[in-house]
């Protein structure tokens, strides 16, 4: 499960694209990445804080996604990364970290609890019950793929994602990680 998605409204110019929503700096490398393999394009990047966007090419960012009820309309830009790279190894999208193992703990522990809320207690959500019935469904056949304890194939997958900036010349130096 994705949380951005890629629209295109305007495919005849490629050439630029909206990000909207809760957006990081990794959908704007992997988006400007993904536009170069998938195209030969070096994409026009803007962000929007304006949900007016309907006539764009964009990448939504987070909830936008499932509210509107298009997510069944949208590229997953992790299965695209996935697509293009041909990873061996699961996309890892977020990671969370610190030197301290009891708040590594006490996260995992609230993560696998709102997991199983969803899972659980959909019909009393009332942030689930916002989304529509496509949305929900999209939601509890996916809910699987998020994984909250990396295995040895998760981390591989992370640091494999975390190579591709430097391969790309946006950054200068490679990422040693070190998982204790």
């Amino acid at each position: 499960m994705s949380n951005s998605y890629f629209y295109f409204n305007q495919k005849d110019n490629i050439s630029k694209l909206t990000l909207f929503g809760d957006v990081s700096s990794t959908e704007v490398i992997l988006s400007k990445i993904m536009f170069k393999e998938e195209y030969g394009l070096d994409v026009n990047i803007e962000i929007s804080q304006n949900r007016n966007i309907e006539n764009k090419n964009k990448l939504i960012v987070w909830d936008d996604n499932f509210t509107s009820g298009d997510v069944n309309l949208g590229l997953s830009l992790s299965e695209k990364i996935s697509d293009i790279f041909d990873f061996p190894t699961p996309f890892v999208n977020y990671a969370f970290v610190s030197f301290d193992k009891e708040k590594i703990k006490i996260f995992d522990d609230i993560a696998e609890e709102i997991q199983n809320k969803i899972l659980n207690t959909k019909e009393n959500s009332e942030l689930f019950n916002s989304f529509n019935e496509a949305s929900k469904n999209f939601i509890i056949e996916n809910i699987s793929s998020l994984i909250f304890n990396l295995d040895e194939v998760d981390r591989e997958g992370l640091v494999e994602i975390l190579k591709v900036p430097y391969y790309y010349g946006l950054i200068k130096d490679l990422i040693d990680v070190n998982f204790k």
